[in-house]
C-alpha cells in the first residue's frame, strides 16, 4: 500500500510530467485461497475496501488522473477493469494492460566498482534497503555535474537547507554511478546533448504508512493496522470506543466489539459475541456466542452460534455451522465448514476448475 505523497503534479509544473502506472498483478500462489480468479490481489479488501482503491484515491488527490493499470491474465483484467469503471467513473482516465511476463526478483544488481565508490565515501551505509537505495534516489533527483566529474545537489550548490535529511541531501557521489561522465545535466533533467532523463521518486517518513502485500500474514496485520494505527486511511472516524461500526451494523445484548476493530455495513452479531482486534466485512450473519480474534471476516459470511475464529481469515460467503473451532486458518469462497469441526493451520477451500 502506497503513502499519501505531495501534488507532484502542481509541483513540478512544466518541469517534470508524470504517466502513472500500476502494477496491480493477478493471482497469488502465496495468497491462497484469498485471491482467486473472481478475486484478484487488487481487489483484497483492506478495511472492507479494495487495496488498489488506496492507491487510486491517493493519486486522484495529488492530480494525478491519467493511468495505466498492469494486470496479470485476462480474469484479473476484466474483474479489475469492471471495479475501476464503476467505482471511479468520470473521476479518473484509465487504460488496461494484460502482462503474463511480470516476474518480481526481489533482486538489487549493482557495478561492483561503483558500489565500492560509494560505500568508500559513506561508510556508515549498512542497509541497501533502508540507507543505500534512498540515499541513491535522493541524490540524482536534484544534481549536476560539477567540472571534476563529481554530481553536485541543489542544495549544495545554492547554500539551501536540505529538504528531509541534509546530510544525505548534500553528499558527492560519483557522475559514473547515474550517468555516463559525458553528459553533464542541470536540474530540470536536461543533458548537455540535448536529451532528457527525468527522475522522480517520493521517499515516506516514518509517520507515513506503507506495506507489502504478499502473504497471508501480511493481509492480516494491514487490515488491522488500518483500523489501528492508520485509521486515517479508512475515511471513517473511530468511535468513542476506539473502532469503526457502521451505522447499519447490528449486535445484541452483552457483546462487546473491542478497540482496532470494524463492523461493516449491514452486519448483524448475536447475543453474548465477542470481537477482539479483528474486521468484520459487509451483510455478515453472526449468531450468538461467537468470538472473533485477530481475524478477518469478509463480506456476506454466516457463522452459526458458539464458534470461535482465532488469528484466521474468512473469505466472502463462506459459512460455518455450529460450534466450529478455526486457529490461524483460512477460508476460501463459498467454502462450508460442518458443526462441531475443529481446524489449525488449514486452507479450507474449494478446488477452482482450471
Amino acid at each position: 500500500m502506497p503513502v499519501p505523497a505531495p501534488d507532484l503534479s502542481r509541483k513540478m509544473g512544466s518541469v517534470m510530467n508524470f504517466q502513472v502506472v500500476i502494477l496491480a498483478g493477478g493471482t497469488s500462489k502465496r495468497l491462497f485461497p484469498l485471491v482467486s480468479k473472481d478475486v484478484p490481489k487488487a481487489l483484497l479488501p483492506v478495511a472492507n475496501r479494495p487495496v488498489l482503491s488506496y492507491v487510486l484515491e491517493l493519486l486522484e488527490a495529488s492530480n494525478l488522473k491519467d493511468l495505466i493499470v498492469v494486470v496479470a491474465g485476462e480474469d484479473a483484467a476484466a474483474r479489475v477493469g469492471g471495479w475501476i469503471s464503476q467505482a471511479y467513473l468520470d473521476r479518473l482516465h484509465v487504460e488496461m494492460e494484460i502482462r503474463s511476463d511480470l516476474v518480481d526478483a526481489h533482486l538489487y544488481a549493482f557495478r561492483r566498482t561503483i558500489l565500492q565508490d560509494v560505500l568508500d565515501q559513506r561508510p556508515e551505509i549498512r542497509s541497501i534497503k533502508h540507507d543505500l537505495v534512498p540515499y541513491l534516489v535522493r541524490s540524482q533527483l536534484r544534481y549536476e555535474l560539477s567540472p571534476n566529474c563529481e554530481v553536485q545537489t541543489e542544495e549544495t550548490r545554492n547554500g539551501s537547507a536540505a529538504l528531509q535529511n541534509s546530510n544525505s541531501w548534500q553528499q558527492q557521489i560519483p557522475a559514473s554511478l547515474l550517468y555516463p561522465p559525458q553528459h553533464s545535466m542541470d536540474v530540470s533533467g536536461r543533458r548537455a546533448d540535448g536529451s532528457v532523463l527525468k527522475c522522480c521518486a517520493y521517499i515516506a517518513s516514518k509517520s507515513k504508512y506503507c506495506a507489502r502485500l504478499n502473504s497471508i500474514q501480511a493481509f492480516g496485520d494491514i487490515n488491522r493496522d488500518v483500523v489501528g494505527e492508520a485509521t486515517h486511511l479508512t475515511g471513517y472516524t473511530l468511535s468513542s470506543h476506539n473502532n469503526i461500526v457502521h451505522p447499519s451494523a447490528e449486535y445484541g445484548a452483552k457483546t462487546t466489539i473491542g478497540p482496532h476493530c470494524m463492523l461493516g455495513e449491514g452486519s448483524q452479531l448475536g447475543d453474548k459475541c465477542s470481537v477482539k482486534r479483528s474486521v468484520v466485512g459487509r451483510h455478515c450473519r453472526i449468531g450468538s456466542n461467537v468470538k472473533i480474534v485477530n481475524s478477518v471476516v469478509l463480506n456476506h459470511v454466516t457463522i452459526d452460534d458458539g464458534c470461535l475464529i482465532q488469528g484466521s481469515i474468512i473469505c466472502s460467503n463462506s459459512h460455518l455451522q455450529e460450534r466450529v473451532t478455526l486457529k490461524d486458518c483460512q477460508v476460501g469462497a463459498g467454502y462450508v465448514i460442518a458443526s462441531g469441526t475443529e481446524h489449525r493451520t488449514e486452507a479450507l477451500a474449494k478446488r477452482e476448475k482450471a
